[in-house]
């Protein structure tokens, strides 16, 4: 089995986040625009800085290989803003121990229950989410930036 962490980003992971996010396949999947690398030097130094907000590096020995993120750390409910893994590391359980254990210090932390949104169209997601604990909550349009509307499963799992 990978030895697999899930450690507080730094400042120094701009890079990986900037070259995660502008990989094509996950661009496409994640519905996001291209970025630069000022945008993720920028953005962790607001995530240092914002109690409400957790920001994850998923490593495989020492090598970066994911991002998670939570919001609403000031609220009684969370949310997983972000949980992706670069492609050639999907489909090998790491998401699901990583959201496991995620999962985990929200619980720890006295939380009660932790929510996030995915694609109704991305059943290899769901389908981790669901094995975690997760279930569907709601069904929604969410208009996007480009004018295009996503078709999104709120899902929720309680502690």
């Amino acid at each position: 089995m990978m030895d697999v962490q899930l450690r507080p980003i730094e400042t120094n992971d701009a890079a990986f986040l900037h070259s995660l996010m502008n990989h094509p396949a996950l661009m496409e999947r994640l519905h996001q625009p291209p970025t630069n690398l000022t945008d993720w030097q920028e953005a962790i130094q607001l995530w240092h800085s914002d109690p409400d907000e957790e920001g994850y590096i998923i490593t495989t020995g020492s090598e970066p290989v994911g991002w998670f993120a939570v919001n609403g750390l000031c609220s009684d409910l969370p949310y997983i803003k972000m949980a992706v893994l670069l492609p050639e590391y999907q489909v090998q359980g790491i998401g699901r121990r990583m959201i496991d254990q995620l999962c985990g210090q929200l619980h720890s932390q006295g939380y009660s229950a932790v929510r996030l949104f995915t694609d109704q169209d991305n059943l290899r997601a769901q389908r981790c989410y669901q094995r975690s604990g997760f279930r569907i909550i709601d069904t929604l349009e969410e208009p996007w930036p480009d004018g295009s509307i996503l078709l999104r499963c709120e899902m929720e799992k309680v502690f």
